[in-house]
């Protein structure tokens, strides 16, 4: 009880609001104390004598003895409730019906609200959020899991101020310690030789430049996404998307396609282990929808958009070594070079196919032959396209 997220809260608060340290772990340790004391006596009883606490005061005092467990149960609520209490000024802005009216006028109509009567949420304090009128509602949601240490943390509160009073804004072809030490700091969280870091502002920009880098970086095409997915709602992302409700009816999803989910809920296989089976489905994806060679594979950790879908164990473990193994004809993943191999077979073919023949097709000496010709010296002084898929994990969230 001492040592939780409340309590944390409650200490930095304090000292935001003027407290020194020891002040405030004062208040916090008897806030505590007030609470603990009611809460040992209620657990003295059954603890020494194996009965519950409302046997023993009805035994000792009788009816009345049956209120008094209600009493301290009623004075532990009442501190938790001042630890945890917290209220925000009153809202002084326009009311609900005229932000509404505002919205409806001026913004962009695809924002919509789940509600019959929409909520307005003007402030927030750890895991509260507060409307217009005061009431306090407990934020189960996070702002689809954006807040992570609670909302108006002080701490994170005073550095973004601290931030704000030396300096809002430049350009990055200036250099300034923060962006750099950010992703040193970052890069050396992530695994094996993710150590480079792209910052955007949107989940739907991130998988956009991922489609981008993985196309620019193997000089492939074809993508592979799962149904079910969503990746964003930008043009080519929604290409990559698998969802009717968030596509629009505009040109789209050219050399993507989508392979069946691995939903044990709804599909073919559904026990835990058929993880390798629906990786296997992707092979004959590539192998009959693409010409063998691909960009990239984007697939969300767990498909949220879909309703939460949990992949079965090992799934994203095998589908990357699918689009990335020899017997499907791509080569190993974010590889970003010429294969020294050449051109691979693509799955079931004994020798290798190229995109364009290696021989004149044209008679000898005739023009379109000189040109061939010329135009083939040309393309061998050129880098070999690379032929890896690369594995993307997908970033937005609607």
């Amino acid at each position: 009880m001492a040592v939780c997220i409340p309590t944390c809260q409650l200490a930095s608060g304090l000292i935001a609001e003027g407290m020194n340290w020891w002040q405030a772990v004062l208040t916090v340790l008897l806030g505590n104390l007030i609470v603990l004391a009611p809460m040992t006596l209620n657990a003295r009883a059954g603890t020494a004598y194996g009965i519950p606490f409302p046997v023993l005061p009805r035994s000792s005092f009788g009816v009345f003895g049956a209120n008094i467990q209600a009493l301290m149960r009623a004075v532990v609520a009442c501190g938790w409730f001042g630890i945890q209490n917290f209220q925000p000024p009153p809202y002084t802005g326009p009311s609900l019906g005229e932000v509404l009216q505002l919205r409806r006028e001026f913004v962009n109509p695809a924002l919509f609200h789940y509600y019959r009567e929409p909520l307005m949420v003007v402030a927030g304090r750890g895991q509260y959020l507060f409307d217009e009128k005061g009431r306090r509602y407990l934020d189960g949601f996070g702002g689809i899991v954006t807040v992570s240490v609670g909302h108006c943390h002080p701490h994170v509160v005073a550095a973004a101020n601290r931030q704000n009073e030396t300096l809002q804004h430049t350009t990055t072809i200036y250099l300034h310690p923060n962006i750099a030490r950010y992703a040193g700091a970052l890069a050396s969280r992530m695994p094996g030789n993710l150590k480079v870091c792209y910052f955007v502002n949107s989940g739907s920009e991130a998988n956009d430049l991922a489609l981008l880098m993985a196309r620019a970086c193997t000089g492939n095409f074809d993508m592979i996404a799962l149904r079910n997915g969503y990746h964003g709602g930008s043009q080519s992302t929604m290409a990559l998307t698998s969802h009717h409700t968030w596509k629009f009816n505009t040109p789209h999803s050219f050399g993507v396609h989508h392979a069946v989910a691995p939903d044990l809920y709804r599909r073919r296989w559904t026990s835990e282990d058929s993880g390798p089976r629906y990786a296997e489905e992707i092979q004959n994806l590539i192998q009959f929808a693409t010409p063998g060679r691909g960009a990239g594979f984007i697939a969300e950790s767990i498909q949220g958009v879909g309703g939460s879908v949990v992949f079965p164990d090992g799934y994203l473990k095998d589908a990357p070594t699918v689009t990335s193994g020899r017997r499907a004809g791509f080569a190993s993943p974010m590889k970003c070079r010429p294969d020294p191999e050449g051109p691979v077979p693509i799955s079931g073919d004994s020798k290798p196919r190229t995109l364009f023949p290696t021989s004149s097709p044209w008679p000898r000496g005739s023009a379109t032959a000189v040109r061939w010709a010329r135009w083939s010296r040309r393309r061998r002084s050129r880098p070999a396209s690379p032929s890896g898929f690369i594995s993307i994990p997908s970033a937005a969230i609607p």
